[in-house]
């Protein structure tokens, strides 16, 4: 964004710039903003879609082993535990999973940018 902010500013500072000319980093500015919702929307999507399907096999996984217990097992836990274990436990782990690839998949890639963005400017 700075770059084309500076860009527009330099071009009208300068004499006999036209609006054809200013669009181009306007129209870049504008879409920046724009890809940036898209690759938010799509890790957001697939994130949550990765951690959906590992909480539902968590959650089967552990209706199956309750049915394997005996019921002197199963009176060890009370039956709120149970529900709780597999309800607010879960979802729990899911947000986790959720928010941590999008952490894991956003950061390198805002830090790979900002590198070449560094390198690119001799001045820095």
């Amino acid at each position: 964004m700075p770059t084309y902010i500076s860009k527009i500013t330099d071009l009208l500072g300068s004499q006999g710039t036209n609006l054809d000319e200013l669009w181009q980093p306007a129209s870049m500015m504008m879409g920046m903003p724009f890809l940036a919702f898209l690759s938010v929307v799509a890790v957001g999507f697939f994130a949550s879609r990765v951690a959906a399907s590992y909480t539902s096999r968590l959650r089967s996984d552990i209706f199956n082993r309750v049915l394997d217990c005996s019921q002197t097992e199963i009176k060890k836990f009370s039956i709120p535990s149970l529900l709780t274990r597999t309800t607010n436990d879960i979802t729990q782990v899911q947000m986790l999973i959720t928010m941590g690839l999008q952490v894991v998949t956003r950061g390198p890639i805002m830090a790979i940018w900002a590198i070449g963005k560094i390198l690119g400017h001799s001045e820095y």
